[in-house]
């Protein structure tokens, strides 16, 4: 008998990005470890979108009804997991893949997800590799399990700048790992952005939890699965394109809102009295003025800018390297990071990759066939984006 397969995908504002996800999902329809087609529904939740496109919102719907499934428009936009868990009520599926909706599926992507899960009855999640772009150039960042010690170096960072540079320099390493991980690999934290797991597991450990509006709804799931003993895996060879944050930019004050509201959330369940008491400390010294002085003084020595060249920013390394990585962040504390691996002397992003960045971009070059990787430099790159890139 054949296993049916529920998708589910929750829609804020990404109406073309949604049909795209879902497209590139049933381009390749999904088959079980004994190669047999699994049955294959969508569910789509959209959480009250403000921002209609009435001719892409038919297309969507017309799309999922040939798929088959179910498109229920909510009447308010309770926040992400309690969208996931609208989706979930619909579901008839025995394998539950959770979705994103700005991904891009490739060949094989689900299938190996589906074989890593049947394989072992110790994963209770497993999730692809994650790209930023379609040229597969650039990795997203891996889940950086929150913990008390790292709360307080967000703020404590800005007030040393050689731990600020220590600390980075162990993230780097541990982001490596992952990104250059062979096979099914064992994960501290789970990404939200798709990943698939048993209906049974659900049972088991239950699903989002609806308190958190947007974000750390993942990493308390992926705690919850922990806690039953069971492990949370990617599967190498198994990847999507993640067109990140398209949603969340559409209504930024919004989603930084309620990121506060999950970070809270997630620090109380998890740390308890000490966890309430330590945000509250650390968002009250992140508005000190000293505190907001030194974060805008990179603690780097030299940031070079970089030059234009064909359009895109041009890294002129000091000496040709064997290997090196490129880390990709948003703020110059490099606080999130993608990464991309070259060698050479020089690096400068494709175009599908560029046309990602915001409109100023920090990269952070290491040497990895120096022991223990040696820092060979800090660049930065301004651009001037189209109108539609912010709507």
């Amino acid at each position: 008998m054949s296993l049916t397969l529920s998708a589910l995908f929750v829609n804020f504002n990404s109406w073309r990005l949604l049909d795209r996800a879902l497209r590139s999902l049933c381009a390749a329809p999904p088959h079980g470890p004994d190669g047999q087609r699994l049955t294959l529904e969508v569910i789509v939740v959209d959480n009250a979108s403000p921002l209609r496109d009435a001719a892409a919102e038919a297309e969507l719907r017309g799309l999922v009804a040939a798929i088959g499934g179910v498109f229920e428009q909510s009447p308010d936009n309770g926040g992400y997991a309690a969208g996931m868990n609208r989706a979930l009520a619909h579901a008839r599926g025995e394998l539950i893949l959770v979705c994103n909706p700005d991904l891009l599926f490739l060949s094989g992507t689900v299938d190996r997800l589906v074989a890593a899960l049947c394989a072992d009855a110790t994963v209770g999640a497993a999730q692809p590799e994650q790209y930023w772009d379609e040229d597969l150039q650039c990795r997203l960042p891996a889940g950086h399990l929150p913990t008390l010690r790292e709360l307080y170096r967000s703020v404590l960072a800005p007030l040393w700048p050689r731990a600020a540079r220590r600390h980075v320099a162990e993230r780097t390493q541990a982001m490596i790992e992952v990104w250059t991980a062979p096979g099914v690999h064992e994960l501290r934290m789970l990404s939200g952005c798709c990943f698939l797991m048993r209906r049974a597991t659900i049972s088991r450990v239950g699903f989002f939890d609806a308190g958190f509006p947007l974000y750390y709804e993942d990493t308390d799931l992926g705690k919850r699965i922990q806690r039953a003993g069971l492990r949370i895996v990617q599967v190498g060879g198994s990847r999507v394109v993640h067109l990140y944050n398209r949603s969340a930019v559409t209504a930024q004050g919004v989603a930084t809102e309620r990121f506060q509201v999950g970070r809270r959330r997630y620090f109380a369940r998890w740390h308890g009295w000490l966890g309430r008491a330590s945000v509250r400390l650390v968002d009250r010294l992140h508005r000190t003025a000293l505190v907001r002085r030194r974060l805008q003084r990179l603690p780097w020595p030299v940031v070079v800018d970089c030059p234009v060249v064909d359009g895109r920013p041009l890294l002129q390394l000091p000496r040709r390297v064997e290997r090196f990585l490129v880390e990709h962040a948003n703020d110059q504390w490099f606080t999130l990071t993608a990464g991309t691996f070259g060698s050479g002397d020089t690096w400068s992003p494709r175009a599908s990759l560029y046309a990602n960045y915001p409109a100023t971009v920090y990269f952070r070059v290491v040497d990895l066939s120096a022991p223990g990787g040696r820092l060979l430099g800090i660049y930065r790159h301004r651009r001037t984006l189209p109108a539609e890139a912010t709507r």
